[in-house]
């Protein structure tokens, strides 16, 4: 009994004494060092890359850590960091959602502007030592929607937000006493706009070219300029004309409206049609009631947009303005079955759409769920427009099974456009 005993008990330990470093490794994660005081550790439990050590984060390092770029959707940078140069993330190709930044770090550079992390991240946050934004720190940080600044913050410089196109709203704390020339410059999504009692320098063009601004609440004691998008909205304060908010008031813009025409090219529509737009405001378009026999809707065409000239969309944006004509994007498609477990799908009118090509996606279910594609990579397979890559064949699919299949265009942003053309094919047994 006292050997059987004896021999559980090294047996037990042995075996503590080989998972436990696996354990450890696991909790804390892969680690490159990418120079003498600073390291990296990749946490792939929650996706994340934990950036440690001390000093000065500078070019270079990235190269080291490429392998986990893929997959990162948030980065860690922790205290002792004491500063990140401006290049510091260049090369980056991180999709990553958010970043926080290390407490301790008092100046903030522009290393999120110039395509560092192609503008993949929504939210950043920042630390409480923090008291300067520099010029130009998120400019162009196209999908940056939440973002809190600390009452430690003393600093906003030129251009700090310049097209910050994602950002809806921003409150500025009191702390804030300088604020940059173009520091909110063509944020077109940017709605609201609070500004603190501590202001005390208020730069032109801070707040231009924000279309969908409609709201700025002004806490401080200066007059603060508003622009009117080169009249194509107005500003009220106490439902009065205004070209500039007083101290302590809030003003309230709206958009000057404009008329919509359509050309619905020999389809019709079996809803109803918005026939006016207000600049500053977005509006959807209809999509799903646009028909034309042998034909399937696919986009809007739009003739007049301030940003992407002949867009195709089914929204017009906040900086559309002026009279639109607006008219359907119709395509055909065939879809054939045959043998060996195949469908072929070929797809016409493609010359039409200015796009790169068309992805497939099929499915057993009504609703799509489970979807497959085809290409599975469309942007990798280098989809464009030949006779060739406009057919697809579905392969490997099940004897007797109905499949469910839809179309949509590829765009040179690699953006997939809306799904449409559903059929439905059995294949043959």
């Amino acid at each position: 009994m006292k050997k059987s005993v004896s021999l559980l008990l090294i047996t037990a330990l042995v075996l503590s004494m080989l998972v436990t470093p696996e354990r450890s490794f696991a909790k804390e994660g892969k680690k490159e060092e990418v120079n003498p005081t600073i390291t990296c550790e990749w946490r792939n439990n929650n996706k994340t890359l934990v950036i440690k050590g001390e000093g000065r984060l500078t070019y270079g390092w990235t190269r080291k850590v490429k392998k986990w770029y893929s997959s990162c959707n948030r980065l860690v940078i922790q205290r002792g960091i004491t500063s990140i140069s401006p290049n510091a993330f260049e090369g980056m190709e991180l999709d990553i959602e958010s970043v926080k930044l290390p407490e301790g770090l008092t100046v903030l550079e522009n290393i999120f502007s110039n395509h560092c992390f192609y503008q993949g991240f929504k939210k950043v946050e920042l630390p409480s030592t923090l008291e300067q934004i520099e010029k130009s720190a998120f400019a162009a940080c196209d999908d940056l929607q939440s973002i809190e600044i600390p009452e430690s913050v003393t600093y906003i410089g030129d251009c700090a937000f310049q097209d910050c196109t994602g950002l809806t709203s921003l409150e500025i704390p009191d702390s804030v006493t300088h604020i940059g020339k173009r520091a909110f410059h063509s944020c077109t999504a940017l709605k609201k706009l609070t500004l603190p009692e501590s202001l005390e320098e208020f730069q032109p063009n801070a707040i231009a070219r924000c279309p969908s601004l409609k709201t700025v609440v002004n806490r401080s004691s200066l007059s603060i300029p508003l622009d009117n998008c080169k009249k194509r909205k107005t500003w009220y304060v106490n439902e009065r004309k205004k070209n500039r908010v007083p101290a302590g008031r809030t003003a309230k813009a709206k958009g000057k409206k404009y008329k919509i025409r359509y050309d619905l090219k020999g389809g019709r529509a079996k809803c109803k049609l918005p026939r006016t737009y207000r600049y500053g405001s977005d509006l959807k378009l209809p999509g799903k009631k646009i028909t034309r026999k042998g034909r399937y809707f696919l986009a809007w065409k739009v003739d007049k947009n301030i940003d992407n000239p002949d867009v195709y969309t089914f929204r017009l944006g906040a900086s559309t303005h002026g009279t639109i004509k607006v008219s359907p994007i119709f395509i055909k498609y065939k879809v054939k079955n045959v043998k060996g477990k195949k469908i072929k799908i070929s797809v016409g009118d493609h010359k039409k759409v200015d796009a790169v090509g068309f992805v497939v996606r099929y499915s057993t279910k009504r609703d799509m769920a489970n979807a497959k594609y085809e290409p599975e990579d469309p942007v990798k397979a280098g989809v464009g427009y030949n006779e060739k890559e406009n057919k697809y064949t579905l392969k490997k699919l099940k004897k007797g099974r109905r499949y469910y299949i839809e179309i949509a265009a590829l765009y040179d942003d690699d953006e997939v456009g809306a799904w449409c053309g559903k059929r439905s094919v059995r294949v043959k047994k």
